[in-house]
């Protein structure tokens, strides 16, 4: 028996295969790194657009009429907020300081509309005056009065769609409340009638794309947003003390 050695030509063949096959390799895992990238960077930038407009609006926002809780959220699916109108907001000033029962402002709703890949948040804005009267008990009662189209102006712009394939969504306000048992506030979900003491917006999510296995198809977020510097500020001086009595920010 005669034994033989691997030829060169045979040498160059399995060498060339094997190129073959880790480039092949090398495409493939290429691939997978691409697509997970592009699925996580797209579930970012729809969660970037949903703060991107959430932020602004929560930080001018005079009123939070809705929701009281993540639950009734979660029932719901809407939480509607007045906020500053643009050159009220550039004022300087606090809004409804001074003796004002009335300013110009815009009604912002989010919404949660189901889709075939989950939810998307859909954000509407109308603008109007806000009116508000105290209550007996405290607090304030507000009223809220759209502006008429003016003759030949364009239509109000549609509904904005934010994020995206959101496979879960809370949304609920937090009020500082005094606890009658210590004498002490604390951070609660408001009760009816007292949304204006609402002091920041707690929201929680989970983005998902169809297909695409956790971690790369997965967004996970949990933050709150603060209302205005200046209206914490005088609605809670003993929290922020940063007041001026006499010019009321």
């Amino acid at each position: 028996m005669t034994r033989r050695g691997i030829g060169l030509a045979e040498a160059a063949l399995a060498l060339a295969l094997a190129g073959v096959a880790l480039a092949t390799l090398d495409v493939v895992a290429s691939g997978r790194v691409r697509a997970a990238s592009e699925a996580q960077l797209g579930l970012q930038l729809e969660v970037r657009a949903l703060l991107d407009a959430l932020v602004p609006d929560v930080h001018a926002a005079l009123y939070i009429e809705a929701p009281r809780s993540c639950a009734e959220f979660a029932r719901d699916g809407r939480v509607t907020l007045y906020r500053a109108a643009e050159a009220e907001a550039r004022s300087g000033g606090v809004p409804f300081a001074g003796g004002a029962q009335q300013l110009a402002a815009r009604r912002v709703a989010y919404e949660r509309r189901a889709e075939d890949a989950g939810a998307a948040l859909w954000r509407t804005e109308a603008p109007g005056v806000l009116a508000r009267s105290p209550r007996a008990g405290g607090g304030f009662a507000y009223a809220w009065t759209a502006d008429p189209p003016a003759p030949g102006a364009a239509a109000p712009a549609p509904s904005q769609r934010l994020a995206g394939h959101l496979a879960a969504l809370s949304v609920a306000p937090l009020a500082f409340t005094l606890d009658p048992r210590t004498s002490r506030r604390a951070l609660v979900p408001p009760e009816a009638g007292t949304q204006d003491q609402a002091c920041l917006l707690l929201v929680s999510l989970t983005a998902r794309l169809p297909g695409v296995p956790p971690p790369d198809g997965e967004l996970a977020l949990t933050s709150k947003v603060w209302i205005s510097e200046k209206l914490l500020a005088f609605r809670f001086p003993e929290f922020f003390s940063t007041v001026d009595e006499a010019s009321g920010y």
